[in-house]
């Protein structure tokens, strides 16, 4: 390597840790800032705040170890108190993913919901499902493939390979959909309060710790 090439190397290193620490700092500064309108005189502020935190909570999950001392201290402004409660459970809280179809044991497509992903896609009944993303899912369970669909991001395109009746392999893409909005036994709210109060036991159970 030349001495011009290690120039450029050491001044690429360093612009991208400056721009990693800057990012990072500019991070915290705008958690903080929206930290101190949650507990602001105006509701639309206050809901912006909870919005603008959810955001940055779920590009930067650490952030949310600093709510706890506001949500668990007493003497904060009850407004800021509840706005945070509320971030860190829309923030710890993931949509699952569907597409709306069931399979028998031998991973056979026997039902679809109607106008679900999985049927509007094109898949056929009692067609076999091979793959999911490129993986074989040979000998796997139908509950693990559902598994694998719940932990797909609603809104993905996802590859899906099944053989249909007539002995052709074919390749199809349902866009995975909110499950809340295919599974009517699906409670969004139970599951986000579920997920804050493990994580909320937790963070209690560091604390003591340390």
């Amino acid at each position: 390597m030349t001495t011009f090439s290690r120039v450029i190397f050491c001044f690429s290193a360093l612009s991208f840790i400056t721009l990693f620490l800057t990012d990072s700092v500019q991070a915290e500064d705008s958690f903080d800032h929206h930290v101190h309108q949650l507990a602001d005189d105006n509701y639309a502020v206050r809901v912006a705040a909870v919005e603008a935190l959810v955001k940055i909570c779920k590009k930067k999950p650490a952030l949310l170890d600093k709510l706890v001392p506001i949500i668990a201290n007493p003497n904060e402004e009850v407004e800021r108190r509840l706005n945070a409660r509320e971030v860190a459970a829309k923030s710890l809280y993931t949509e699952r993913g569907a597409i709306g179809f069931t399979l028998d044991r031998e991973l056979f497509v026997t039902n679809m919901v109607d106008n679900g992903p999985a049927k509007n896609s094109g898949i056929p009944m009692y067609a076999q499902l091979l793959s999911v993303s490129g993986k074989s899912i040979k000998d796997k369970q139908p509950a693990e493939v559902y598994a694998m669909v719940h932990a797909t991001k609603p809104g993905t395109k996802l590859e899906m390979v099944l053989v249909d009746q007539s002995g052709a392999k074919r390749f199809f893409y349902p866009v995975v959909a909110r499950r809340s909005t295919i599974r009517c036994d699906e409670y969004p709210e139970k599951r986000r309060e579920r997920a804050y109060k493990e994580w909320m036991k937790l963070r209690c159970q560091d604390t003591k710790t340390n």
